[in-house]
């Protein structure tokens, strides 16, 4: 196949056939015909044939591969080139960033950090606001102490003064109800701004005073009556109002009045230790002695007169004058002058 040596077989049939021929007599006519078909010489022209094959092949490899290696060379130039040339190439213009988002952002931090100062704005607001509040209701707790103190201490002088009155009554040899009664004198207790006239204080001073009057073998009528007087005030109407503080300007007073005592009906004005004592005295000196209650609202009386409302004029001076007119009198009328 290869053509390396030429053709010397011969292509008519052998005349001679040989049929089941023994194994060893067939070995040997076939190392027979194949010594006849070789020539002599067939080592030496196998092997010449063989070195000009080899060398035709190492012939043709190389061609190959030149012409694999010059093709790849190209391939290679051809690509580095098509590189510089996009290196070569000038840039294209910097694309503009947006900056929209930038100011949004912006623009919200700025919003949250305004909203952040008033929120602490106004929880210090808040703060300060709660601090005034307590030390106004300190004042205040203070201011209601120092006026209950002075109530007491007017009606402590008070008393002080009808019971020397009543002393030198009876040095003069007159009961102190009967002076008191001819001579047109009045036992006098003072009603603090708050609270009910006849109740809690007045009550035992009128019993104190019918007391004395029992001693006394006192047989009449005792008429309690009672007066209002107008402080100075500071609040309104829904959160309900309060006495001024006492360095406060009679002009600066938001009501000049006596709400609290407007606002009791009856049967809050009289106490029920009250009622049992005006009851009680009457049952046991079997009538001899009787309790009359004049309470008339529009009767406002005053003990005092009150100062005149010009710039100098304070809460305080105003509201003395006003705790001594707000008061229930005692006054005992012996039976032949009374009604």
């Amino acid at each position: 196949q290869l053509h390396l040596l030429p053709e010397r077989r011969d292509s008519s049939p052998p005349a001679f056939v040989a049929v089941n021929a023994p194994p060893a007599e067939r070995k040997d006519k076939e190392a027979s015909a194949t010594a006849n078909l070789l020539p002599a010489d067939w080592h030496p022209q196998l092997e010449a044939a063989l070195r000009n094959h080899d060398a035709e092949l190492r012939r043709f490899m190389m061609a190959t591969l030149d012409s694999f290696a010059d093709r790849i060379e190209g391939e290679v130039r051809a690509t580095f080139g098509d590189a510089a040339a996009l290196q070569s190439e000038p840039p294209e213009p910097a694309k503009t960033v947006p900056y929209s988002w930038l100011a949004a952002v912006l623009a919200s931090l700025l919003a949250c950090g305004v909203l952040a100062g008033l929120y602490l704005k106004a929880l210090d607001a808040g703060h300060r606001l709660t601090a005034e509040s307590t030390r106004l209701q300190q004042a205040n707790a203070q201011l209601t102490l120092a006026v209950r103190r002075l109530t007491e201490a007017q009606a402590a002088a008070e008393k002080e003064r009808i019971n020397a009155s009543a002393a030198a009554s009876i040095a003069a040899g007159m009961p102190a109800s009967i002076a008191n009664a001819a001579g047109g004198e009045s036992r006098v207790e003072p009603v603090p701004y708050g609270e009910a006239p006849l109740a809690l204080a007045r009550v035992d001073a009128l019993r104190d005073y019918l007391a004395a009057l029992e001693q006394q073998a006192f047989r009449g009528t005792v008429r309690v009556s009672v007066y209002r007087g107008r402080f100075c005030l500071v609040g309104n109407a829904s959160e309900g109002y309060a006495l001024a503080p006492p360095e406060l300007s009679m002009a600066k007073c938001d009501l000049v009045g006596n709400p609290f005592d407007e606002a009791l009906n009856p049967a809050q004005r009289q106490s029920l230790a009250f009622a049992n004592l005006a009851s009680s005295v009457r049952l046991r000196t079997n009538g001899v002695i009787k309790v009359v209650v004049a309470d008339d609202p529009t009767d406002a009386r005053t003990l005092a007169a009150y100062p005149g409302t010009s710039a100098g004029v304070t809460a305080s001076q105003w509201n003395e004058i006003a705790m001594r007119n707000n008061r229930v009198e005692f006054t005992a009328a012996p039976a032949a002058a009374s009604p």
